[in-house]
């Protein structure tokens, strides 16, 4: 039983109550991970602290899933810990933060998601592109024309031709001709996309 004493008896029922579903968010049944998770989510800021740590210690499971529930909380207060964690020895946790950091809208990643396209996991490479695309910030066309020509995975080319699209700088609509004859289904058709949709900004422009 939970004794509640004032403020202090609240603030122990309440961590008792958190470091139960911190435990519960490694849980094998996955019932009770995702009851974890959307309670966590409730709490919001209160949680966060906690969260974090979690993300940013633990590199197995336990920190892919508080990176997860952090992503759903989308707020914007966790952006200097989705940068750190962009170094994290996990993965998964890596490629979360990618993907959330293109999701807050702040520019000032820009360089941090840079980084990331050396990165040895293609699907954070991948994440990282699509966060450079979506922030639309024309600091990142000369890194992502560099890794596009360099690149012989079809994924990256394709992420990387539709951001370089969603950033619409002119000057690289050239590079995608010799994508038009590629053997991949998805490449040839971003290519073409891309390039009418830059030629034609180009045009308009002037």
């Amino acid at each position: 039983m939970a004794y509640r004493i004032g403020v202090g008896g609240a603030s122990y029922t309440f961590m008792r109550t958190l470091t139960r579903l911190l435990a519960d968010l490694n849980s094998d049944d996955m019932a009770r991970y995702l009851a974890a998770k959307d309670q966590l989510v409730k709490r919001g800021q209160m949680a966060i602290s906690a969260l974090i740590n979690m993300m940013l210690t633990k590199t197995e499971r336990e920190g892919w899933r508080a990176a997860n529930v952090l992503a759903a909380m989308t707020d914007v207060n966790t952006t200097s810990a989705f940068v750190v964690a962009l170094k994290s020895r996990n993965p998964l946790v890596r490629q979360t933060a990618a993907q959330v950091l293109g999701e807050q809208e702040d520019k000032a990643v820009v360089p941090n998601l840079l980084d990331c396209l050396n990165d040895d996991n293609y699907i954070v490479q991948m994440w990282a592109v699509e966060s450079l695309g979506n922030l639309g910030d024309k600091r990142a066309v000369e890194s992502l024309a560099t890794l596009l020509m360099q690149t012989d995975s079809p994924l990256i080319q394709h992420t990387t031709i539709k951001a370089l699209g969603r950033i619409g700088d002119t000057v690289v609509a050239p590079l995608l001709v010799q994508f038009f004859n590629s053997t991949d289904p998805y490449v040839p058709v971003s290519a073409h996309e891309v390039y009418l949709e830059l030629t034609d900004a180009g045009e308009e422009a002037h």
